[in-house]
């Protein structure tokens, strides 16, 4: 497994994880089989979101992550409309 900071909004982190399988012996054999983005809220003492540093894409790379969690949060958006709209 491999994990990045992919984004940060005003008070949470999108974290990218990448999951590879293969034989452990062979590393380069190793292929990607999942990756997901989880988003972390920061809380402060009192339990409400708390700003945090904002993160700046510094590689082709990063920037690509980037661009992937803010469309991933644009879907997000839109199937939690969709379910809104059908009361599931």
């Amino acid at each position: 497994m491999r994990a990045q900071v992919a984004y940060t909004g005003r008070t949470n982190v999108h974290v990218a994880i990448d999951v590879h399988a293969g034989d452990p012996r062979g590393a380069d054999r190793l292929m990607r089989t999942t990756i997901c983005v989880i988003v972390f809220v920061a809380l402060a003492a009192d339990g409400k979101p708390h700003p945090v540093p904002r993160w700046v894409p510094g590689t082709d790379h990063e920037r690509l992550l980037e661009d992937y969690a803010i469309k991933m949060m644009e879907f997000r958006k839109v199937l939690e409309n969709e379910v809104k709209g059908r009361n599931l």
